[in-house]
Protein backbone atom coordinates (compact mmCIF):
# COMPACT_ATOMS: atom_id res chain seq x y z
CA UNK A 1 0.00 0.00 0.00
CA UNK A 2 0.75 3.58 -0.56
CA UNK A 3 0.73 6.57 1.65
CA UNK A 4 -0.11 9.93 0.25
CA UNK A 5 0.23 13.57 1.38
CA UNK A 6 1.27 16.13 -0.83
CA UNK A 7 3.53 15.24 -3.40
CA UNK A 8 5.32 12.78 -1.11
CA UNK A 9 4.47 8.99 -1.19
CA UNK A 10 5.74 6.15 0.79
CA UNK A 11 5.50 2.17 0.07
CA UNK A 12 4.55 0.79 3.46
CA UNK A 13 3.39 -1.77 5.21
CA UNK A 14 -0.04 -2.62 6.91
CA UNK A 15 2.13 -2.04 10.94
CA UNK A 16 2.45 1.21 9.77
CA UNK A 17 -0.56 2.44 8.48
CA UNK A 18 -2.00 3.94 11.20
CA UNK A 19 1.22 6.34 11.94
CA UNK A 20 0.60 7.15 8.36
CA UNK A 21 -3.07 8.26 8.99
CA UNK A 22 -2.14 9.89 12.09
CA UNK A 23 0.12 12.23 10.32
CA UNK A 24 -1.89 13.44 7.84
CA UNK A 25 -1.45 10.97 4.98
CA UNK A 26 -3.74 9.15 3.07
CA UNK A 27 -3.58 5.52 2.47
CA UNK A 28 -4.23 3.56 -1.02
CA UNK A 29 -4.26 -0.22 -1.81
CA UNK A 30 -1.89 -1.49 -4.77
CA UNK A 31 -4.26 -0.92 -6.61
CA UNK A 32 -4.68 2.96 -6.14
CA UNK A 33 -8.08 3.07 -4.46
CA UNK A 34 -7.83 5.06 -1.53
CA UNK A 35 -8.77 3.07 1.87
CA UNK A 36 -8.26 5.78 4.66
CA UNK A 37 -7.81 9.23 4.96
CA UNK A 38 -5.14 10.82 7.05
CA UNK A 39 -6.15 12.41 9.93
CA UNK A 40 -6.61 16.00 10.36
CA UNK A 41 -9.48 16.27 7.90
CA UNK A 42 -13.00 17.87 8.45
CA UNK A 43 -14.32 15.97 5.88
CA UNK A 44 -13.55 12.81 5.09
CA UNK A 45 -13.08 12.41 0.82
CA UNK A 46 -15.56 9.11 0.48
CA UNK A 47 -18.56 11.18 2.02
CA UNK A 48 -17.65 14.15 -0.06
CA UNK A 49 -17.32 11.50 -2.76
CA UNK A 50 -20.57 10.26 -2.12
CA UNK A 51 -22.40 14.07 -1.58
CA UNK A 52 -20.85 14.90 -5.38
CA UNK A 53 -22.18 11.05 -7.08
CA UNK A 54 -25.89 11.70 -4.87
CA UNK A 55 -25.98 15.45 -6.61
CA UNK A 56 -24.72 14.11 -9.97
CA UNK A 57 -27.70 12.08 -9.89
CA UNK A 58 -29.89 13.80 -8.72
CA UNK A 59 -29.25 16.70 -11.20
CA UNK A 60 -29.09 14.11 -14.22
CA UNK A 61 -32.95 12.90 -13.16
CA UNK A 62 -34.27 16.47 -13.64
CA UNK A 63 -34.91 15.90 -9.50
CA UNK A 64 -36.40 18.88 -7.14
CA UNK A 65 -34.53 21.77 -7.53
CA UNK A 66 -34.07 23.05 -4.30
CA UNK A 67 -32.83 19.55 -3.29
CA UNK A 68 -29.88 19.83 -6.28
CA UNK A 69 -28.90 23.59 -5.24
CA UNK A 70 -28.95 22.11 -1.58
CA UNK A 71 -26.57 19.65 -2.46
CA UNK A 72 -24.41 21.99 -4.44
CA UNK A 73 -24.20 24.12 -1.36
CA UNK A 74 -23.12 21.18 0.34
CA UNK A 75 -20.30 20.48 -1.93
CA UNK A 76 -18.93 23.95 -2.37
CA UNK A 77 -19.03 24.06 0.67
CA UNK A 78 -16.76 20.99 1.95
CA UNK A 79 -14.86 21.83 -0.87
CA UNK A 80 -13.64 24.69 0.78
CA UNK A 81 -12.82 23.22 3.67
CA UNK A 82 -11.04 20.59 1.74
CA UNK A 83 -8.84 23.35 -0.25
CA UNK A 84 -8.50 25.40 3.09
CA UNK A 85 -7.04 22.12 5.17
CA UNK A 86 -5.00 21.84 2.07
CA UNK A 87 -3.68 25.48 2.71
CA UNK A 88 -3.54 24.58 6.06
CA UNK A 89 -1.45 21.71 6.21
CA UNK A 90 0.76 23.69 3.13
CA UNK A 91 1.65 26.39 5.24
CA UNK A 92 2.89 23.75 8.52
CA UNK A 93 4.78 21.70 6.16
CA UNK A 94 6.82 24.99 5.27
CA UNK A 95 7.07 25.79 8.26
CA UNK A 96 8.50 22.26 9.21
CA UNK A 97 11.00 22.90 6.37
CA UNK A 98 12.44 25.93 7.97
CA UNK A 99 12.47 24.88 11.28
CA UNK A 100 14.43 21.75 9.73
CA UNK A 101 16.50 24.16 7.70
CA UNK A 102 17.78 25.89 10.88
CA UNK A 103 18.42 23.09 12.76
CA UNK A 104 20.43 21.87 10.35
CA UNK A 105 22.52 25.25 9.92
CA UNK A 106 22.81 25.43 13.88
CA UNK A 107 24.45 21.57 13.72
CA UNK A 108 26.79 22.69 11.18
CA UNK A 109 28.07 25.12 13.69
CA UNK A 110 28.39 23.24 16.26
CA UNK A 111 30.07 20.55 14.25
CA UNK A 112 32.68 23.82 13.10
CA UNK A 113 32.84 25.41 16.79
CA UNK A 114 33.41 21.40 18.17
CA UNK A 115 36.59 21.36 15.58
CA UNK A 116 37.94 24.89 16.28
CA UNK A 117 38.25 23.56 20.12
CA UNK A 118 40.01 20.17 19.56
CA UNK A 119 42.77 22.17 17.45
CA UNK A 120 42.83 24.65 20.33
CA UNK A 121 43.07 21.65 22.29
CA UNK A 122 46.47 20.20 20.61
Amino acid sequence: MVAVKKNIEYTINESEKETYINNGFDIYDNNGKKIADGEHKSVPYEQYKKMKEDYEKLKAEGTDNEMVENLQNSITTLTATVEQNVKDMEKKDEELKSKDTIIAEKDNEIAKLQAEIKKLKK
